[in-house]
């Protein structure tokens, strides 16, 4: 809903812009109603369940999540691996996967009119896009690989056996 509300802001700022919504869940009826209301139908696709998201994320210039609650968030790290700059809250586990200001953009969550700034503010600036995708795959390569994650368990459960 957070998301949804940042794209009605961003609607002057960003004719362009184009939101991609996709998962299925108990939410989508109330997220319809909601891009009904305002006035979004023709900026906002709800793609449904994917099971091709490596050939979608490729395509897109930002992965946005606008979680108030997050662990850390699978999606966000597959968007990383992909190089994708990525506009999030800094909710949860998140701040540890993205810098602000260095892999992506942290806002508050909850926050729409942060979150639709932080989105403008990347759709205008083509370099630090790449430039944050870019340090965003690094940064999911020397921390969030499998093979790490397995090395950083096993080391813990060392210290503690």
């Amino acid at each position: 809903a957070t998301l949804v509300e940042a794209m009605a802001l961003l609607r002057l700022r960003a004719p362009e812009a184009r939101l991609v919504i996709a998962g299925e869940g108990e939410l989508r009826p109330a997220l319809e109603a909601q891009v009904r209301e305002r006035g979004l139908g023709d900026r906002v696709i709800f793609a449904g369940f994917r099971r091709d998201l490596d050939r979608l994320l490729p395509a897109f210039s930002i992965f946005c999540l606008s979680s108030r609650l997050e662990g850390l968030g699978t999606s966000l790290l597959d968007a990383m691996a992909f190089g994708l700059p990525v506009v999030a809250t800094a909710a949860g586990g998140i701040p540890e996967a993205v810098a602000d200001g260095v892999t992506g953009r942290l806002a508050p969550p909850g926050d729409p009119a942060a979150l639709a700034e932080a989105l403008a503010d990347l759709l205008r600036d083509e370099e630090r896009r790449q430039a944050f995708g870019a340090a965003g795959r690094r940064r999911f390569l020397e921390r969030f690989t499998t093979d790490h994650m397995v090395a950083e368990t096993l080391a813990v459960l060392g210290e503690i056996a």
